[in-house]
């Protein structure tokens, strides 16, 4: 793998091309440090992370989290990130959730057709 030394904030690092963490379905990037030193460990972020802090000049805070405005954790791209308060966050997840988890049934009787939230049925995950 090729490394590059990568840019500020995180100059003091070589970074390596991102990875796809497969359990997390994103990308990864791995910074080591360009020099040993006691205050700099090997440490790896979000990809979107890194390149939402690369924009701005500036490590982004624990206190703020990077949202893919479409949802898609794979694209990357810098106008498809947005910085979110954790909460935010949260609240986005959530309100996305609801629009998903929607079954819509028919009764097996008068066959009218209506709306349940998807845990007020018999389906299980990925059904239906």
């Amino acid at each position: 793998m090729k490394r590059t030394r990568a840019p500020a904030p995180f100059e003091e690092y070589w970074a390596y091309p991102p990875i796809l963490h497969k359990k997390e379905g994103r990308r990864m990037i791995v910074l080591v440090p360009a020099e040993k030193t006691a205050e700099l460990k090997r440490t790896s972020t979000s990809y979107a992370r890194y390149l939402l802090s690369v924009k701005l000049g500036r490590r982004l805070l624990p206190s703020e989290e990077v949202d893919h405005i479409d949802e898609d954790k794979l694209n990357d791209s810098i106008d498809n990130l947005q910085i979110l308060s954790p909460k935010g966050n949260r609240e986005k997840y959530a309100k996305t959730r609801i629009t998903k988890a929607v079954a819509i049934l028919r009764c097996p009787w008068c066959h009218k057709i209506f709306e349940r939230d998807r845990r007020q049925t018999h389906l299980g995950k990925g059904e239906g």
